[in-house]
């Protein structure tokens, strides 16, 4: 399914050292260096390393790519295609998408702040009160 799974790493000795250790663990030789990157290679794909080519720090996926292994440049070309039509849709169809989304994901810290607040509230007040503790499932 994947040709290459790609990490943007700040430190690319210290990563090679990290890398090399779980990965001899799999059977996986040590790694080549190219430039900025370092390679493992298997027969199924590669695990490279590399500083972020826009100069940034690297973080969550700066400096990552996923590659997938088509069977046919004809499909490398329809799943390209697939994808941009996929965000073509997003932006020109569903741009409340675009809005709401960080809206509606940004809500997620607050709320699990809120429950558990209301966790600890009912945790130590209920008992005080002889109040009987509502559970999750109810």
């Amino acid at each position: 399914m994947f040709s290459h799974v790609m990490v943007g790493a700040n430190d690319i000795e210290a990563s090679k050292k990290f890398y090399g250790a779980v990965l001899g663990t799999l059977g996986i030789g040590p790694g080549v260096a190219n430039n900025n990157r370092y390679f493992y290679r298997s027969p199924t794909g590669s695990f490279p390393i590399t500083k972020p080519i826009d100069g940034d720090a690297a973080c969550h996926a700066n400096g990552g790519t996923i590659g997938f292994l088509a069977q046919t440049p004809e499909q490398g070309e329809a799943l390209h295609a697939a994808g941009e039509n996929f965000f073509r849709w997003l932006v020109t169809d569903r741009p409340q998408n675009l809005i709401t989304g960080p809206l509606i994901y940004g809500m997620e810290i607050p709320l699990l702040m809120l429950d558990a607040c209301v966790s600890f509230y009912q945790w130590a007040c209920f008992p005080i009160y002889g109040i009987t503790k509502v559970r999750r499932s109810d």
